[in-house]
């Protein structure tokens, strides 16, 4: 069994395994002065695909958002869903 995710292409529809080579991915944690007194901040991750079909090799960039408010014990729990986000669109 792979530890790599099936992905559908975006541009040219084939369905293909990604290895570490064809993805990237990275989280910030972002907070106002007042979220941090609140515990509350935003992870935003981005998330680059690579196309490993020779002929397409098309790049695939998602940007998630998810809120969340820090718990007692000082661990974040995300009070939202992972969505896309769009310009503005949170």
């Amino acid at each position: 069994m792979s530890n790599y995710p099936n992905w559908t292409c975006t541009t040219c529809g084939r369905l293909a395994t990604l290895t570490n080579v064809d993805m990237d991915a990275q989280s910030s944690y972002l907070a106002t002065a007042i979220w941090r007194e609140q515990d509350e901040a935003f992870r935003v991750t981005s998330v680059l695909k690579r196309c490993p079909n020779p002929v397409c090799k098309a790049h695939d960039l998602v940007v998630i958002a998810q809120a969340g408010k820090r718990d007692l014990t000082m661990s974040v729990l995300w009070t939202t869903k992972e969505a896309a986000a769009g310009i503005g669109v949170f």
